[in-house]
């Protein structure tokens, strides 16, 4: 498995965050990105854009006062899902890598299988 080149990634990117609203230190824009996913979420509504760009600003999770929501990258799109128990950052870290791993693989074999070669050739 090689790894991907992260040079032109921002250096607060690099870092896997939980965003949490219990800190003073919350940026205003991450903040406001993150509870606009939440509501648009919670209503049922895609939030793919402000989902990815919460995921290249490097936030894994999102806590809330009442829970902690992971962001989860499918082979479709982006989605969050209540995490289970309580995950550690490394955890949540290790778990997102995995997943892109996974799907940019999925994504390599679809695009292969997908281009077929004319009849007779």
């Amino acid at each position: 498995m090689s790894i991907p080149d992260r040079r032109d990634t921002p250096e607060h990117a690099r870092r896997p965050t939980i965003l949490d609203f219990s800190s003073p230190a919350v940026p205003a824009d991450l903040g406001d990105l993150a509870r606009r996913a939440l509501a648009r979420h919670s209503a049922g509504i895609p939030a793919d854009t402000l989902i990815v760009a919460l995921a290249h600003q490097g936030i894994v999770a999102i806590r809330t006062r009442h829970s902690l929501v992971e962001i989860r990258e499918l082979a479709d799109g982006w989605t969050l899902v209540n995490a289970v128990g309580t995950p550690d950052l490394a955890t949540l870290a290790a778990a997102a890598r995995l997943r892109a791993t996974r799907l940019a693989r999925h994504r390599a074999h679809s695009h292969d299988a997908s281009i077929t070669p004319p009849k007779g050739h």
